[in-house]
């Protein structure tokens, strides 16, 4: 018998857990929880710190784009003004041709170009001044804007302007081409004009008849109001710079136009050199770089030369967009970030934490299932141990009750015998009493009368008790070996209930057989004729009240397919109720349990027929739902290996 288990073990299996399981579920539960979050922790916050870095990069690239678009205004702006002053001094140059044409005097000449200048002047507020110098550079007709109005400078005022590079420079071009000055203050008499005047000259050379220079024509543009346009509304600062790397326009109006006094620390290049560097070098009329102090942003001006024009100005308009501006950005990409990656961690802890109970709740539970499956196991082996034992039981009860039959079957003729063989010797007493007397021949005529039918007696019984031993010790032999082979059904029903008689007898059961001598099988005749003893002392036992007549019918026919036996034993008795009919085959079901009853008769009969014969057995309510009826289905060969491999 298996050991039992001990108190301590039942409680903790009842419990659920054995001993230290706690302690395991805690370890687990670590485990499968940094499973868990480990490949989040590392991976939310490393997709955190690349969205970062593409908000910034994104944010940083749509700065860009604004102040680049800012500059590019502003750039179109200032190419627009100075393109008018390039294409006015082409006019005015003209004009001064066509007049210098019409009229031969220089006088009328003059007079003619101050009414077309100072008409000019009115129809144009953005200029100054306009001239015409001889090629000595001697001012010969000039109109000024003063205070809003309009008129010609006197001949005793105007001034000699040798020196200066609005006239040196396209008179020493051999082309003639039109000049553009750099955005210079405005100088008269030799001094600058205070408050500053930002001003741009443009000049262009006139000839007169077969090529000859009449002059130079000048126009000086107030780039004031230009310069005013140039701001932005937010918090970029702005700065307008010539390519020596001096403010033209800055934030600071201080550091405006410092080459008029040569100062050279106050230049943009001085005190952003880094900036000024990345910017004057730079291969690109426009970009941006970021530093420590902002985001610097640069578009480079240069005024178109295909034109004919000398030397054109190149400025550089810069914005510079400050640090906080973009670290507010920052920060603020930074900050959403950080809240959500905080608050994606927390729900991923949370699930991952609950998963991480589920999957210990799972572990505990596949381990409870896994030690109930070996319990059950152990039980099982139990059960099949215990029925195996019970199934022998069942076995020795069967030959057991076989052997009681087969001697009780015996007793009849060995009793007769006996009585025969008293009966013969007290005849041979007699007759030798009668020899002493002198015995007679009506007496020797008795005795061989008597002696012959106690023999006949005698030896009719014996033979009755040789046959019983011989049908005994057939059925015996086919169960025991279970070897397959050829026999007539009728033969072996015919041993088999005769080993029966007796049961059947006391039971008050008559038995009626309708087997055709004609079937014959090759098949197990031993399993065969245990499935009919059991059967029909199943139904003696089981089918009849005690003391109560019956009867039994044990029929054999041809089966509905073809090469098939069907073999019914039908009882006129109480019949199997309907809810337990499918479950008689059940192993250790009875429903004589405290009689002495296993439940393994009919289970052995089930087995026997399924696994042995190759067949199928089943039970179904008898004619008229009187009785029950039994019925056996085997092939008439039966199955080809060896039964002894089965189990049963």
């Amino acid at each position: 018998m298996p050991a039992q288990p001990g108190p301590g073990r039942l409680k903790a299996d009842a419990a659920g857990f054995e001993p230290g399981q706690a302690g395991r579920d805690r370890r687990l539960l670590t485990r499968t929880l940094l499973l868990y979050l480990l490949p989040w922790w590392l991976l939310l916050p490393g997709l955190a710190a690349l969205l970062h870095r593409y908000q910034t990069e994104t944010e940083l690239v749509r700065l860009e784009s604004h102040e680049l678009e800012l500059l590019d205004t502003h750039a179109a702006g200032l190419s627009e003004a100075v393109t008018r002053l390039d294409n006015d001094i082409r006019l005015i140059a003209n004009v001064a041709e066509s007049t210098a044409a019409r009229y031969a005097a220089k006088a009328n000449r003059n007079d003619a170009l101050a009414i077309y200048f100072s008409d000019f002047l009115r129809a144009h507020s953005q200029y100054t001044q306009a001239r015409l110098l001889d090629p000595r550079c001697h001012e010969q007709v000039r109109v000024d804007r003063r205070s809003g109005a309009v008129q010609r400078i006197a001949e005793e005022a105007l001034q000699d302007k040798a020196g200066r590079d609005y006239c040196d420079r396209p008179l020493a071009s051999p082309d003639s081409q039109h000049y553009l000055s750099r955005l210079d203050a405005n100088i008269e008499n030799g001094r600058v004009v205070l408050p500053l005047e930002p001003t741009m000259r443009a000049s262009a050379v006139v000839r007169g008849e077969h090529g000859a220079i009449l002059g130079v024509a000048v126009l000086n543009f107030d780039a004031r109001e230009m310069l005013d346009g140039f701001s932005s509304p937010s918090t970029t600062e702005l700065a307008l710079l010539d390519e020596d790397g001096y403010w033209l326009r800055s934030r600071d109006r201080i550091d405006e136009f410092a080459f008029i006094n040569s100062d050279q620390e106050r230049r943009f290049s001085k005190r952003y050199p880094k900036v000024w560097q990345a910017v004057h070098a730079a291969s690109a009329n426009r970009g941006s770089l970021l530093q420590s102090d902002g985001l610097w942003t640069y578009r480079r001006i240069e005024f178109a030369a295909e034109r004919g024009g000398l030397d054109p100005p190149v400025w550089f308009a810069i914005s510079r967009l400050p640090a906080d501006r973009y670290d507010a950005a920052h920060r603020t990409s930074e900050y959403q970030l950080a809240g959500v990656t905080s608050l994606a961690l927390m729900v991923v802890s949370l699930m991952a934490l609950a998963l991480a109970r589920s999957h210990v709740r799972s572990e505990r539970t596949a381990a409870m299932l896994a030690r109930s499956n070996q319990a059950l196991n152990r039980t099982i082996e139990e059960l099949n141990t215990s029925r195996d034992e019970l199934v022998q039981q069942e076995k020795l009860s069967s030959l057991g009750l076989l052997v009681a039959g087969v001697s009780h079957e015996m007793n009849t003729p060995l009793g007769a015998a006996t009585l025969a063989a008293t009966a013969l010797q007290e005849q041979l007493r007699g007759l030798r009493a009668a020899y002493e007397r002198g015995i007679k021949r009506s007496d020797l005529e008795r005795f061989a009368t008597e002696q012959a039918e106690g023999l006949n007696l005698l030896a009719a019984n014996l033979e009755r008790a040789n046959a019983l031993s011989r049908q005994f010790k057939e059925v015996a032999a086919d169960r025991a070996n279970a070897s397959r082979q050829r026999f007539a059904l009728h033969l072996l029903v015919t041993d088999v209930l005769a080993l029966s008689h007796n049961v059947l007898k006391h039971g008050l059961i008559e038995l009626t057989t309708e087997v055709p001598e004609s079937l014959l099988l090759e098949s197990y005749p031993g399993p065969l004729g245990q499935v009919i003893q059991n059967l029909v002392l199943n139904a003696a036992h089981h089918a009849f009240a005690p003391r109560r007549q019956g009867r039994l019918t044990l029929r054999a026919m041809a089966g509905a397919r073809e090469g098939w036996l069907r073999l019914e034993i039908i009882d006129d008795g109480r019949g199997i109720a309907d809810d337990i009919r499918e479950r008689i085959w059940d192993p250790f079901f009875t429903t004589r349990r405290g009689e002495g009853g296993t439940g393994l008769g009919l289970h052995i009969c089930h087995q026997l027929v399924t696994v042995v014969l190759g067949g199928r057995i089943f039970a179904e309510a008898g004619e008229a739902g009187r009785g029950t009826r039994m019925v056996v289905e085997i092939p008439l060969i039966a199955p080809q290996d060896s039964p002894a491999t089965r189990p049963t």
